[in-house]
């Protein structure tokens, strides 16, 4: 039987690919927009294997409003709350959501501050179910 995958060569794999971003400034566009503007980003983890990929951000690995707080207090331009719900049921993913977003949210209205949520989750775990 022929393999249905077979291996793929790595030039023409390489070539295949678009160019690199062809900015290199881009880092420090987003470093000064964060600087300047009256936003936090607060990035939802699921894994804490997500967080390897930070560099120089606060990582809260429990999401108190007492913690989640602080970070807005402090005036921390981004930063990731890792709340291990990859491998939670759906429903209990989903409750942990909703309560670290509660908390992100009622935090940055009592510092006057917006908040910019972001999912860096496998959401492919999360897709519909077979019922067969």
């Amino acid at each position: 039987m022929r393999d249905p995958h077979p291996p793929l060569d790595l030039s023409a794999l390489q070539s295949s690919l678009p160019p690199e971003w062809p900015d290199a400034s881009l880092p420090s566009q987003i470093s000064s927009r964060l600087a300047s503007g009256n936003e936090t980003v607060v990035v939802l983890d699921d894994d804490p294997t997500g967080t390897q990929t930070a560099y120089d951000l606060p990582v809260l690995t429990e999401w108190s409003e007492g913690s989640i707080e602080a970070e807005f207090e402090r005036g921390t331009r981004a930063f990731y709350v890792m709340t291990n719900s990859r491998s939670a049921a759906p429903e209990r993913a989903e409750i942990i959501n909703r309560e670290v977003a509660s908390r992100v949210s009622g935090a940055a209205a009592r510092r006057g501050r917006r908040a910019c949520v972001v999912s860096r989750s496998d959401s492919c775990l999360r897709g519909p179910r077979s019922s067969t």
